[in-house]
């Protein structure tokens, strides 16, 4: 057992690893080392099975890991083999959790299977189900535990991710700067997952914009402050993938002369009529072909979506804080507003875009 212990501690190290990198878009380091500690682990535990016949919780916990540890360092090669043996070894992980009881940890395996199949190109990953179910498992987490645990900070990572890629994004700004203030107080600011979440919150405070030069090319640009009484936009760009900002220069241009797209925070300023919606912050979340106008969707929950003109719109820069900001339930409303936006078309602008139960990216 002392020989698995330290095992243990070793396959702790590389899970937390894998799951740091697992956004940097570039393949992790020790992707072999990895592997190889996770299956001595197993053959250990498989090894203690043969001999005793039956494996305490917390070895059967540790089991669970190695099998998230190995369906990782598989899925972080980047192929479509190596998804393909993420899924086998997330399948073995889900199992084990669902024998003993282990709910948080079978969710997570499922979610990595789903991400898995999808970079196999054995099926599609339905972002609305993920929003629901990271919800439910962040939810679930603060009922059993604290939102400083590891497991909290880390799926409230998670959560964000799901909340920005369906355009929540003011839901995502406020509950991503929470989690970053939490963890920075319990963990400090040098924990692997503080600088994990000061990251993805550096990248969803990100505002873009587009402008329309000769001929109708589009330039992306970073938009950063409005000056002389919000009638300019002080911006960045342009923007060049992969983004070098050294390369970048600082414009100041008019208002009129940039373009919004899905994905951003606004305030409504100016309506003469409906002026109820003047000083309502929201999410552009679609454009409305037939109406010429983005669909906004309030944060004020007693507001319906209202098709607003860009002129009537300001970019919100820094959200404005909130009662309960730690309320990051998003699943019920979420499907009535997918509903009530059925008949949105397309976009002209760009999209912004512990031990056990480890994260993938």
């Amino acid at each position: 057992m002392a020989k698995l212990a330290a095992r243990r501690l070793r396959l702790v190290s590389f899970g937390t690893y894998l799951m740091s990198t697992s956004r940097s878009g570039a393949p992790s380091k020790f992707l072999d080392d990895a592997k190889e500690t996770s299956r001595a682990v197993i053959a250990m535990i498989d090894e203690i099975r043969a001999e005793e016949g039956r494996l305490s919780q917390p070895v059967q916990i540790l089991e669970t890991d190695a099998y998230s540890v190995l369906g990782m360092a598989h899925l972080q090669r980047g192929t479509k083999e190596g998804a393909a043996e993420a899924v086998l070894n997330f399948t073995k992980c889900r199992d084990i959790c669902e024998r003993i009881g282990h709910r948080i940890g079978t969710t997570v395996a499922e979610s990595n299977i789903s991400l898995s199949l999808a970079k196999s190109g054995q099926s599609r990953v339905d972002t609305k189900d993920n929003l629901c179910m990271y919800d439910t498992m962040y939810q679930h987490c603060l009922a059993t535990s604290s939102e400083s645990s590891p497991t909290s900070i880390s799926i409230g990572i998670r959560l964000a991710d799901a909340l920005m890629k369906e355009q929540h994004v003011c839901k995502a700004n406020r509950f991503m700067r929470r989690v970053l203030e939490v963890s920075r107080r319990v963990h400090g600011a040098e924990h692997d997952l503080t600088r994990r979440v000061a990251a993805d919150y550096a990248r969803y405070t990100k505002r873009y914009v587009v402008t329309v030069g000769d001929q109708g090319r589009q330039y992306h640009f970073e938009a950063l402050r409005y000056t002389e009484g919000g009638t300019k936009c002080v911006v960045r760009g342009p923007i060049i993938q992969p983004r070098n900002e050294d390369s970048e220069q600082i414009y100041i241009m008019p208002v009129g002369q940039i373009l919004l797209g899905v994905g951003i925070p606004v305030v409504v300023a100016g309506l003469r009529y409906s002026t109820d919606l003047n000083g309502k912050v929201g999410d552009l979340r679609s454009w409305v072909e037939e109406a010429g106008c983005f669909m906004v969707h309030f944060e004020d929950e007693r507001l319906e979506p209202r098709p607003v003109r860009q002129e009537y719109l300001q970019i919100v820069f820094e959200m404005p804080e909130l009662e309960d900001a730690t309320d990051a339930a998003v699943c019920s409303k979420g499907s009535r507003e997918r509903s009530s936006s059925g008949s949105d078309r397309g976009s002209p602008g760009p999209t912004h875009d512990d031990t056990s139960g480890m994260l993938t990216s």
